[in-house]
């Protein structure tokens, strides 16, 4: 049937519907029912190269929600995937988006680690030597600044399947209602789950390398964070140590 489609309109294949902020087209359909041979003829009408990056991206970002790195392998197989791991249509890059669960927090309600895509994801930046360091947004330095409290998994694969450092300063921006930098705050990682109200990830945090002594720029540590935000049993594991 596809093959006899030439008499179509040349926006036929790029026409699709949003479905939770993701636009859904014949070729993602095709795809994530692992159609490829038909999603392949798709592509193949599909003339206009913006249209077709935007295909990928939107594949990638499929990924990411269904936490299904087969698709990503796809992704990077259509030799379509950006050598900084970014997509088109998401502010956020691959590897990020999986540890916050979704492309886009401000209007899709984050799903947690995307844990299979993320394991994929961190074994591909090491192989392209991609940093792992974030560039933008209100959180930017080290990436474990975008780890949920008690986020033990992400952690442990960030740490050590990535290489990250959990001593890495983290730097989080504030900015006003029009986009101007008000305050900026370096911080730890502990600092930073601890004021967040981990528990669990306190310890093995401390036992893969972080370090409960070092102070942020306003000269807090672990235990006085602990203390200022009455995470008593944070305190309680830390004043043990």
């Amino acid at each position: 049937i596809l093959k006899n489609c030439d008499n179509l309109a040349p926006d036929t294949f790029s026409k699709g519907i949003e479905i939770n902020g993701i636009r859904q087209t014949p070729f993602s359909i095709a795809i994530r029912n692992n159609k490829r041979n038909i999603a392949d003829i798709i592509l193949s009408f599909i003339n206009d190269p913006a249209e077709v990056e935007k295909e990928m991206s939107n594949l990638a970002i499929w990924a990411i929600v269904d936490d299904n790195p087969a698709l990503l392998e796809i992704y990077f197989e259509y030799g379509i995937g950006h050598k900084d791991g970014t997509v088109d249509n998401s502010q956020y890059t691959l590897l990020e988006m999986a540890i916050i669960g979704t492309h886009d927090p401000e209007t899709v309600e984050p799903k947690g680690c995307r844990i299979k895509c993320l394991e994929y994801l961190i074994s591909l930046w090491k192989r392209l030597k991609i940093s792992f360091e974030i560039e933008h947004g209100n959180v930017r330095g080290s990436i474990l600044g975008l780890l949920q409290a008690d986020d033990i998994d992400s952690f442990i694969l960030l740490v050590k399947d990535g290489g990250v450092d959990p001593n890495s300063p983290i730097i989080e921006y504030e900015f006003n209602e029009i986009g101007r930098v008000i305050r900026v705050h370096s911080t730890t990682f502990l600092n930073m789950i601890i004021a967040q109200g981990a528990t669990d990830l306190v310890p093995i945090a401390i036992r893969h390398g972080a370090d409960p002594r070092l102070v942020d720029d306003e000269g807090e540590n672990a235990i006085s964070v602990a203390e200022l935000v009455g995470n008593e049993k944070a305190l309680n594991y830390l004043q043990s140590l």
